[in-house]
């Protein structure tokens, strides 16, 4: 009976063996096939085994790069609830270190369905494990183009394109790209189906289609789209001789540019449409302003401009001593940038002079005072302006310095200096601010200046005998900057070349200027109370503010102008 027990437990003992050893070949949810090698007939919970196998596509058989592998091992081990792993480039992964036993196997892919398996883990032992993916998830497509100047046919660079996949991803909006140089794009990983597509540059209309994206497939769009530019291009010349006029300023709006050799100019990227006002600027020459033209989209628009000479004139005179009544030689006169030397007998002749008020005529010789004669009305014609100079004395000293305004601290051409002690000199500050008076008896001298614009300013300075005494005068601003911006009532865009003017109460003009491309202005009037402002364009209602007022030296920057279009 010992012998017959002992028989019966070595064969109950290889039936057991028999049983964990020998698996019988089965599908995975996939038709994958599961092969347990070298497996432990009695797993524990401390023995381990490996998967690894290959993911493929149910559909065209190809390798999945990518698909996330998850073992659930929930329970078998401390703090540790799934075991993962990923497939390379031919679709093949390998988990090691998975508890031995049946274990739950769950595998995802964004272009597929998830699938959950089981494979059986054999303690040390490596389980081959293949499996197939459906495809599904989100499908996905491409696109590309090239996208060109509906009227020229140039490429367009650096337009962004726009996809719209709303509701496609849980995040995203829009897929985006730019154009290159070539005018090229290509957006992929755009979800299938029909998609809105948004192109915008700031030098074209924005344009709005679609277009219908195939899964897996590149969709070829080009697009052609409307510029809301233009450019203006022309020569100037003189009216009357038909020559080409160099150095001319040509302006739209705040655009401006310089004419060259040939006379002509080139103005870029304007905005289009009508009322715009060019105007041309040179000295010798009347200014140019030419209202209501066309700026079409994408094109040079071609305007030539004709100046008409400015009336000359001729300023002569004599430069004397203004006590003895003698004339002065080699005196050095000028207005503006002609200049002449008064010849041995005091006479000098300024000619080819534009006619015009506010006109500035100086003197200069050593060992006499500065002359300067300001604000003169220059004729037509022949001009005479005797100068008398009176010489620098024993006893007497100079004063020199800069005009600055107080604030800003820039320079203040123009302004009327006097300087007193026992006797009166006066003179304007050059172009750059800078002034000098010399014969000044010594003491302390009382200093005066005006300027348009500014407050009077007082002060004193010590006058030494022979000695310079260098005193700078800072002026207080009578006026003040108005500041705003002009917008569409309708649209809310800036509205460009509006004209704004600044009255007083009696409507007395004050000041004027245009809006520019971003319906910005900045005007400098006279500060005070009660300002009225117009807002004047062609294709609107004229605006007219309430009564403001402008402190000095200060910017009021006013609310925004709405214009209201003409019906």
């Amino acid at each position: 009976m010992a012998g017959s027990s002992f028989s019966l437990a070595l064969v109950f003992r290889f039936i057991l063996l028999l049983t964990f050893t020998l698996i019988t070949p089965g599908c995975s949810d996939d038709g994958g096939d599961e092969t347990i090698i070298n497996s432990s007939p009695t797993p524990s919970p401390d023995s381990v085994g490996s998967v690894t196998g290959k993911v493929t596509d149910a559909v065209s058989g190809d390798p999945i790069e990518g698909a996330l592998i998850s073992v659930n091992v929930q329970g078998v081990t401390p703090s540790v609830d799934f075991i993962t792993a990923g497939t390379d480039a031919d679709g093949v992964y390998d988990i090691q270190g998975v508890p031995a036993g049946i274990r739950h196997i769950t595998l995802s892919h964004d272009a597929y369905e998830s699938l959950t398996s089981s494979v059986t883990i054999g303690d040390g032992g490596i389980t081959e494990k293949d499996f197939t993916l459906l495809p599904g998830g989100t499908p996905t497509g491409s696109i590309e183009g090239q996208i060109t100047d509906a009227v020229s046919g140039a490429p367009i660079e650096g337009v962004l394109v726009s996809v719209n996949v709303q509701g496609s991803f849980p995040t995203a909006t829009a897929i985006t790209a730019g154009t290159d140089a070539d005018g090229f794009y290509a957006i992929q990983g755009i979800p299938t189906g029909v998609r809105p597509v948004t192109l915008t540059h700031g030098e074209y209309d924005t344009l709005t289609s679609s277009v219908t994206i195939h899964m897996e497939e590149t969709t070829d769009k080009n697009f052609a789209m409307n510029p809301n530019m233009g450019n203006v291009i022309g020569t100037v010349t003189d009216l009357f001789t038909g020559l080409p006029l160099e150095g001319v300023i040509v302006a739209i709006g705040a655009r401006t540019t310089v004419t060259g050799i040939d006379g002509t100019y080139l103005l870029t990227k304007l905005s289009a449409g009508a009322a715009k006002t060019i105007g041309a600027v040179k000295p010798g020459y009347a200014n140019f302003s030419l209202a209501n033209n066309i700026i079409v989209a994408g094109m040079d628009n071609t305007i030539d401009i004709q100046m008409t000479p400015a009336a000359m004139a001729t300023i002569r005179g004599t430069v004397t001593d203004a006590y003895e009544g003698t004339p002065i030689e080699d005196a050095a006169v000028a207005i503006g940038t002609i200049t002449t030397t008064s010849a041995a007998d005091g006479t000098y002749t300024l000619i080819n002079i534009t006619v015009g008020s506010g006109k500035t005529i100086t003197a200069s010789k050593e060992g006499y005072q500065n002359y300067s004669l300001a604000n003169y009305v220059v004729v037509a014609g022949d001009n005479v302006i005797d100068i008398p100079m009176t010489e620098v004395l024993p006893g007497m000293g100079s004063v020199s310095g800069q005009v600055l305004d107080s604030v800003t601290l820039q320079l203040i051409p123009g302004a009327l200096v006097t300087v007193r002690t026992s006797n009166t000199v006066t003179v304007y500050s050059d172009v750059d601010g800078t002034y000098e008076i010399e014969g000044v008896r010594e003491g302390t001298a009382n200093v005066t200046a005006t300027a348009t614009g500014y407050s009077n300013f007082s002060g004193t300075v010590d006058v030494v005998e022979g000695a310079t005494a260098n005193y700078d005068i800072q002026m207080l601003t009578s006026n003040g900057y108005v500041a705003g911006r002009v917008v569409d009532s309708v649209s809310g865009l800036p509205v460009a070349d509006v004209g704004i003017y600044i009255y007083t109460a009696t409507t007395t003009l004050q000041g004027y200027a245009t809006t520019d491309v971003n319906g910005y202005y900045s005007i400098w009037v006279p500060s005070g109370t009660a300002k009225i402002m117009s807002a004047v364009k062609t294709g609107y209602t004229t605006f007219t503010s309430p009564t403001f007022n402008v402190p000095a030296g200060q910017t009021t920057t006013r609310p925004n102008i709405s214009l209201v279009p003409s019906p």
